[in-house]
């Protein structure tokens, strides 16, 4: 396994690797990451898994449970800006929506209706958008509803869409205009670089990054870290 090569390990929901990598690497710094179904009502049955990691993050809100406060931090998606922007070559159809089938088609109907939008019910499964060209579809509608069937937090597809330009209808029916500031890759990054620091994992280049950033806003820093 390669992971002896990096400094620290951040893992992206794979959580049962976890024993094996802290048996072979010892205290080598890891982060785990989960993303919504992954853990969400699992807390307690993933417990001896989690445990062994340096650090939990979460990136949607509603997974969080009273059985265990504490556990983990709350770090949202970040929306890659080059792909997802109001493109403004892309006429944008007024008072239209789309919503994707995530079994729960009528539910859309229903905020369609509501808000007197012209719908369209796109099946990714059966007709998938190669994601590079998501942003340029979103771009074509007014509205996204996000009515999927679990959780409570905006999809990453909802945020997707607020950085396009399109309004987005929540599941709760509130109607959401703009991309939380918290989403936009420079303060996710940020978190994460605060993360390092707090484990003292590349301390000078980290502060290194700092001034780079406040200098030039550009993020110049390339750290050994494997994502999986």
């Amino acid at each position: 396994m390669k992971a002896r090569k990096f400094d620290v390990l951040h893992i992206h929901g794979v959580d049962k690797i976890i024993p094996y990598i802290r048996t072979c690497y010892g205290n080598k710094p890891i982060i785990l990451h989960y993303h919504g179904t992954d853990i969400r009502d699992k807390w307690g049955e993933k417990e001896h898994l989690w445990c062994k990691a340096n650090k939990v993050f979460y990136s949607v809100e509603d997974v969080w449970t009273y059985d265990y406060p504490n556990v983990g931090e709350y770090l949202p998606n970040p929306i890659d800006n080059e792909l997802f922007f109001p493109d403004n070559s892309i006429e944008r159809v007024a008072n239209s929506a789309l919503s994707f089938r995530y079994g729960a088609d009528e539910v859309a109907n229903q905020f369609a209706k509501a808000n007197e939008l012209s719908l369209v019910l796109h099946d990714r499964e059966n007709n998938p958008i190669p994601y590079v060209e998501l942003g340029r579809f979103l771009c074509q509608f007014e509205y996204y509803i996000d009515a999927k069937y679990v959780g409570h937090s905006l999809s990453k597809t909802a945020l997707e869409a607020l950085a396009c330009g399109c309004k987005v209808i929540s599941k709760s029916g509130n109607i959401v205009a703009r991309l939380p500031e918290d989403h936009k890759p420079r303060n996710v990054a940020n978190r994460i670089w605060q993360t390092y620091r707090e484990l003292g994992i590349l301390t000078d280049i980290i502060n290194g990054y700092e001034y780079a950033a406040k200098k030039d806003d550009l993020l110049t820093v390339e750290v050994r870290s494997e994502i999986v």
